[in-house]
């Protein structure tokens, strides 16, 4: 059962929160501190997109315990010696940052976060995003001479192909689902005053989507 990877409030009711009726299972978990009605309702969304997914597709999956939790989406820690750049670009019609589409939204993100590992500097980096249009982009062998973001696709290129040899890149695309920390770091940064910020600590917005990755890896963090 999904709810069983993760760490409930202290002094939970296990027996009002396997043995109730629907109604009143429902008004139990609602009633639960902040982090946890945040958590079960995302682990409610993650059952009913596997549970539609595969009706939907004409497979008449019943979801149950080995099927959750063999096909959960979970967001993966690097491989051995290497760091992770996740990276998500949220857009509005505003000219605060230059970005007149989503997608030079998410070049940016990519371009920003990739050299700012360069200036640490980072030798081993693993880079995900969630925009497939910037990996289909990147797995071309030549640039559109006429896209109207070409200076800047190029310029991201570069990066991820590493053409200074100072670094070694891995580039994947992965599901929206897995890379809400920097998706709603992303959502964050359109109301901040400036255009760049190190975070040295979670900020509030994000803390939910953070402690259920760590969740997910096996890491409690207090509810």
């Amino acid at each position: 059962m999904i709810f069983q990877k993760v760490k409930p409030p202290p002094k939970f009711n296990y027996g009002m929160f396997m043995k109730s009726k629907w109604n009143v299972w429902l008004k139990f978990n609602l009633s639960q501190t902040q982090k946890w009605r945040a958590i079960f309702s995302m682990g409610m969304w993650h059952i009913w997109k596997l549970r539609n997914g595969g009706t939907n597709k004409g497979k008449g999956i019943l979801l149950t315990e080995r099927s959750a939790s063999a096909s959960i989406l979970k967001w993966n820690p690097p491989r051995a010696g290497f760091l992770k750049l996740n990276t998500d670009g949220a857009w509005k019609n505003s000219d605060k940052y230059n970005s007149n589409s989503a997608l030079a939204a998410e070049l940016y993100a990519l371009r920003e976060g990739i050299n700012y590992a360069r200036a640490i500097p980072v030798q081993f980096l693993e880079v995900e995003t969630d925009a497939q249009a910037i990996k289909g982009m990147m797995s071309k062998d030549t640039e559109d001479p006429h896209h109207e973001l070409v200076a800047l696709i190029i310029d991201v290129g570069r990066l991820l192909r590493n053409k200074d040899k100072d670094m070694t890149i891995i580039f994947n695309h992965i599901p929206r689902e897995i890379n809400y920390v920097a998706h709603y770091l992303s959502k964050y940064a359109m109301d901040m005053h400036i255009g760049h910020k190190p975070h040295y600590e979670i900020p509030a917005s994000v803390r939910v989507a953070y402690d259920v990755d760590l969740r997910a890896m096996g890491v409690f963090a207090s509810v």
